[in-house]
Order: C-alpha cells, then structure tokens, then sequence
C-alpha cells in the first residue's frame, strides 16, 4: 500500500508530474460491462434480494473496479473517464498520458479525484519517476 505522505511528495514536483508512474495493487481489477455489474453484485448483497434486484436496470453500462483489502473483496463503481485513467495505469501508462486517457472520454475528468479515490482505496502500491529516454538523459547532462 502506498502511503499517502509518499504520493504527496511524489506530486510536489509539477515538472515531473507527467513522467511519474504508479503502480497498482496486484489485485486489482478493472472490468467494464455494457450491463449493471456493479448493481447487480451491490444487489445480491443486499438482505431482500428479489426487491434490491427490482430496483436494478441491468442494461446500464457501469465500470467495476474490483480489489481486496485485507479479507475484504471492494466493489466500485467507476465511471467511463476515471475508468480510463485507471486502465492506463495498468497498462503502466504514466500520469500524464494516464491523465490524457480520462480526459478524452469527460474534459471535466478529475485526476486529483481519482487519485484520491485510489489512495482511499489503498489501490495503488508504489509511485516512480519515469526512467529517462537517452536522448533526454543527454539533454539533461548538457545544460
């Protein structure tokens, strides 16, 4: 689990913002479903499930992201831009084109939203800066 001090030392830095890189919980698990996943599991949850089920519309497209923490399986809900964001982290992906990717889908996407969730969460395990390209190594090492 990443500790919140540590992702806020991580984002002190606004010229590296977009070249950091976060690693999410192993366990993790983004799923995306043209019907109510998330609606349906949060009903089958629920004491009356006949009556909670009548209540679901399971044509609605949702976005689950899934993780355990401790002995705990965790169920939200995410919507299409944030679960953007969150597949770009996955696919390890850094902040910026990770931030891009929400972005395209809602230009009202939230990062700091989303960064917030996932550290509430303790979805995300780890934070590093980009390795630098050669080429910006030397751009680097000549001023």
């Amino acid at each position: 689990m990443l500790a919140a001090s540590t992702l806020a030392r991580a984002l002190a830095d606004p010229p590296r913002l977009p070249q950091l890189r976060l690693r999410l919980q192993p366990a993790l698990r983004l799923l995306r479903s043209r019907h109510a996943i998330v609606a349906l599991w949060a009903a089958h949850q629920r004491d009356d499930v006949a009556l909670a089920l009548g209540e679901v519309d399971p044509a609605q497209p949702q976005n689950a992201l899934v993780l355990r923490r401790d002995d705990e399986v965790l169920v939200v809900a995410l919507a299409g831009a944030a679960a953007a964001f969150v597949a770009a982290l996955r696919d390890r992906l850094p902040l910026g084109p990770a931030a891009a990717a929400g972005l395209a889908i809602d230009p009202a996407f939230d990062v700091a939203h989303a960064l917030a969730l996932l550290l509430r969460l303790q979805a995300l395990a780890g934070v590093a800066a980009a390795r630098a390209s050669p080429a910006t190594a030397r751009r680097g090492a000549s001023r």
